[in-house]
C-alpha cells in the first residue's frame, strides 16, 4: 500500500511541476479555469500600448548586432538607401519605446491623486501619494534583482561565453566570467548597489554589466520620486495655477537636459488634460450637429491627424549622430542631433493622440495587446538575457541551414532566429510574471497593510 501511495505522490508532484512551467493561459485551460474577460477602463489601452512597446524593444535589440546601419536614417550617409530607414517604418525597430514607458508611467502614477483632488478628497490625495511613494522601490526593483541574479549564475555556468566580437553590428554589453562563484557573486553585488539600485547618480553611462537594458530601472525610480514631490507641491493649487507651474517645471527640466523627468511631468500634464476632457464630456449634453459644428469637427479631425503625423515624424528621428542629417531632418538636426529630445516630443504626441483616438484604443484593448501589457515589465526585464543565451545563437543555427552568402539568405537566417526566440521570450516572461512579479506585488501590498499604524 505504501508504494502505490508514494508513486501517486511522485506523479502528483511531477504533474504540478509540469503545470508550473506552462504559460499561464495554457495552465488555466488544463485546470479548467476560465480567464475573466478584461475589464475595459479608461486607461486599459495604455497597458496594451506599453506591452507593444516592450515587444518592439526586443525587436530592436535582436536586430542591432546584425545590422551596423540600423540607427542610420535614410540618406544620412552613402549606402543608407534602404526603405526600412524611412520615417515611420523606423519606429518598428528604433522608435521612442523608453520615452513612451516614461510618459505612460508618469500618467498612471499621477492619475489617481489628480482625480481625487478634482473631486475635493484632499485627505485621500495625501494617503494615495504616501502609498505610492512607499511601494515604489518595493515594486520596481525586486524583479530586475531576481533576473540579474539568474544572469550571474548563467555567466558563471558559461552561458554568456559567446564570440561577441564576430557580430557585425552593435556589440551588446555583457558580464565577464570570473574565476569562481564567490567572485562572480561579489561582482554582481557591486552591480546591484552601485548601478541598479543607486538613487544618488543621474548618470546613464554606468556599466550595467548584468543587464544593459536595466539602466531604465533606477531612472524610473528617480523620476517617480521627482513626480511625487511635484504632486505634493502642486496639487493644492488651483487647476490653472497647477497647469502653469507644471508647464514651467517641464521647460525647466528640459533646459537642464532632463528629458526623462520632463516625460514624467508630461505624463502628469496629460492626466490632467484627460480628466478635464472627460469631465467636460459628462457635463455637456450632446447637441445637434449644425453646419458650423460639422466644420469644427472636420478641423478637429485634421488637427488630430497633424498631431499624429508630427508624433510619427519626430519619433522617427535617427539615433545615429553623424556629420550630416538624414533626409527630411536637416532643420531638426541643426537644432540638436540628440535624438532623446525629439523622441520625447514624439512620444508625448503619440500618447496624447492615442488617448483621443477610439481606433487606437480599440487596437490596444484587444486580447493579444492586453496579454503583452500584462507581461510588459517582465518582457522588458527578461529579453536581454535571453538574447545572450539563445537569440544570437539561434541566428547562427539558422545560417547553418540557410547559409548567409547572399543578402536574402542573410536576412532569412535572422528572421528564422527571431521566430525561434520570440515564443521562448513570451514563455519566460509569462513564467517570470506568474511566479515572481505577481507574488512580489501581493507581498508589497501585505507589507504596506501590516506596516500601517492602527
Amino acid at each position: 500500500m505504501a508504494q502505490p501511495q508514494l508513486f501517486r505522490r511522485v506523479l502528483d508532484a511531477a504533474h504540478r511541476l509540469y503545470l508550473a512551467f506552462l504559460p499561464s493561459f495554457v495552465r488555466d485551460q488544463l485546470q479548467g479555469r476560465q480567464q475573466p474577460p478584461t475589464k475595459i477602463h479608461a486607461t486599459t489601452y495604455l497597458d496594451g500600448f506599453r506591452g507593444v512597446m516592450s515587444l518592439l524593444v526586443f525587436v530592436r535589440h535582436f536586430l542591432l548586432p546584425w545590422f551596423p546601419r540600423l540607427d542610420h536614417g535614410f540618406g544620412q550617409e552613402i549606402g543608407d538607401e534602404s526603405l526600412f530607414q524611412l520615417p515611420v517604418i523606423r519606429i518598428l525597430y528604433s522608435g521612442p519605446n523608453v520615452p513612451i514607458f516614461l510618459i505612460v508611467s508618469g500618467y498612471l502614477v499621477s492619475l489617481k491623486p489628480i482625480n481625487l483632488m478634482r473631486e475635493g478628497k484632499s485627505s485621500l490625495v495625501w494617503e494615495s501619494l504616501a502609498s505610492s511613494t512607499f511601494r515604489r522601490a518595493f515594486r520596481i526593483f525586486p524583479t530586475p534583482l531576481f533576473s540579474s541574479f539568474i544572469v550571474m549564475l548563467l555567466v558563471q555556468l558559461g552561458m554568456f561565453d559567446y564570440p561577441y566580437t564576430s557580430l557585425p553590428g552593435h556589440i551588446p554589453t555583457h558580464p565577464k566570467r570570473l574565476q569562481g562563484i564567490i567572485q562572480q557573486f561579489l561582482d554582481w553585488l557591486r552591480f546591484v548597489f552601485y548601478d541598479l539600485t543607486n538613487p544618488w547618480t543621474w548618470s546613464t553611462h554606468l556599466p550595467f554589466a548584468y543587464g544593459a537594458h536595466l539602466w531604465t530601472i533606477p531612472l524610473q525610480f528617480r523620476c517617480s520620486l521627482v513626480l511625487f514631490v511635484t504632486m505634493l507641491g502642486l496639487l493644492q493649487l488651483s487647476i490653472s495655477s497647477r497647469t502653469l507651474a507644471l508647464l514651467s517645471l517641464t521647460v525647466f527640466t528640459l533646459t537642464h537636459g532632463r528629458w526623462d523627468v520632463a516625460l514624467y511631468l508630461g505624463g502628469m500634464g496629460l492626466a490632467e488634460y484627460d480628466l478635464a476632457r472627460r469631465q467636460k464630456a459628462t457635463v455637456l449634453p450632446p447637441s445637434p450637429i449644425s453646419r458650423d459644428g460639422r466644420l469644427i469637427r472636420c478641423l478637429s479631425f485634421l488637427g488630430w491627424l497633424i498631431l499624429l503625423g508630427s508624433g510619427l515624424y519626430l519619433s522617427s528621428f535617427p539615433r545615429y549622430r553623424g556629420i550630416t542629417s538624414a533626409t527630411g531632418y536637416q532643420w531638426l538636426y541643426n537644432l540638436t542631433n540628440d535624438y532623446h529630445y525629439w523622441h520625447a516630443y514624439g512620444a508625448t504626441l503619440l500618447v496624447c493622440y492615442t488617448g483621443h483616438s477610439q481606433t487606437s484604443q480599440w487596437l490596444f484593448t484587444r486580447g493579444w495587446a492586453q496579454y503583452l501589457g500584462r507581461l510588459s515589465f517582465c518582457l522588458y526585464v527578461v529579453h536581454e538575457p535571453l538574447l545572450h543565451v539563445l537569440g544570437y545563437r539561434s541566428v547562427e543555427l539558422a545560417w547553418r541551414l540557410t547559409g548567409n552568402d547572399t543578402p536574402s539568405m542573410y536576412h532569412l537566417g535572422i528572421a528564422a532566429g527571431f521566430l525561434m526566440t520570440t515564443p521562448v521570450l513570451l514563455w519566460l516572461a509569462d513564467l517570470l510574471c506568474y511566479w515572481v512579479d505577481r507574488p512580489i506585488g501581493n507581498m508589497v501590498q501585505w507589507i504596506e497593510r501590516t506596516s500601517k499604524r492602527k
